[in-house]
C-alpha cells in the first residue's frame, strides 16, 4: 500500500483540537489518524517502517509557543484580556475551575481569555463583557502555540501580581518596624499594622490558589 502522510513540524501547526488527540489516552495509532486524517483502518494496512517513524515524529515536535494580542478565527475578531484591572470575579473563577484539568477544557479557557473586539483602534481595543456563555466551539481551530502562548502570558500576569503583593506586604512591615523604633505614635502603627494585616489577606488567599 502506498500511502504519505502530511505531519506538523512544530505546535504552530496542530489545531486545539488534534493537540487534545494527542495528549488523549487513544493509542499512538488512533493518535496518527487524528493527526493525519487518515482512517485507523488504512493506518493498519500501511508499512508497519512509515507508521512507526510517524510515530516516532509526532512524539518529537518541538512546543513552541506565540503569544498574539488579537487574531481572527471563524470571520470574527477576538482580542487578549486588554485590562486585567478590570477582570471579575467570574472571569477568575470560572478560569481557575477550568485551568484544574486545562487541556480537556482548553477551548473554554480560550474563550475567557480572548473574547470578541467591539471596538478597535489603532493602539487600543475593547472586547465584550464575560457572559459564561461565550461560544468556545471555534477555539478548537487555533493553533496550538496561541494556546500555549496564552496560558504562559496569563501565568506571568498571574505570579508577578503575587510577587507584587509580597512586595507590599514588606514595605508595610518595615514601615511597622521603623514606627515602633523611633515611637512615632500608637495610631500610626495601629493603622499600619491594619495595612499589613490586609496585605497578608490578599497574599494568603493569591497563595492558596495556586496551590
Amino acid at each position: 500500500m502506498n500511502m504519505r502522510l502530511s505531519l506538523p513540524r512544530t505546535w504552530k501547526d496542530i489545531t486545539l483540537r488534534e493537540m487534545q488527540v494527542l495528549l488523549s489516552e487513544k493509542s499512538d495509532i488512533e493518535k496518527l489518524a487524528g493527526i493525519t486524517g487518515e482512517s485507523v483502518e488504512d493506518l493498519r494496512q500501511a508499512p508497519r517502517e512509515l507508521v512507526s517513524m510517524a510515530i516516532e515524529h509526532l512524539n518529537e515536535i518541538p512546543e513552541t509557543r506565540r503569544h498574539l494580542r488579537t487574531f481572527e478565527l471563524d470571520g470574527k475578531r477576538y482580542g487578549f484580556i486588554p485590562e486585567w484591572e478590570e477582570f471579575t470575579a467570574g472571569e477568575y473563577i470560572d478560569l481557575e475551575s477550568y485551568l484544574s484539568d486545562f487541556w480537556t477544557n482548553a477551548p473554554r479557557v480560550m474563550s475567557i481569555l480572548y473574547r470578541e473586539i467591539d471596538y478597535l483602534g489603532k493602539k487600543k481595543y475593547t472586547i465584550k463583557p464575560y457572559t459564561a456563555k461565550e461560544d468556545y466551539e471555534p477555539f478548537y481551530e487555533l493553533p496550538a502555540d496561541v494556546v500555549s502562548g496564552a496560558l504562559l502570558f496569563f501565568w506571568t500576569i498571574r505570579n508577578e501580581s503575587i510577587v507584587n503583593i509580597q512586595k507590599d506586604l514588606l514595605t508595610a512591615a518595615a514601615k511597622v518596624q521603623n514606627s515602633m523604633e523611633y515611637g512615632d505614635g500608637t495610631r500610626r502603627s495601629s493603622r499600619l499594622r491594619e495595612k499589613i494585616t490586609y496585605v497578608w489577606k490578599r497574599l494568603r488567599g493569591s497563595l492558596s490558589k495556586t496551590s
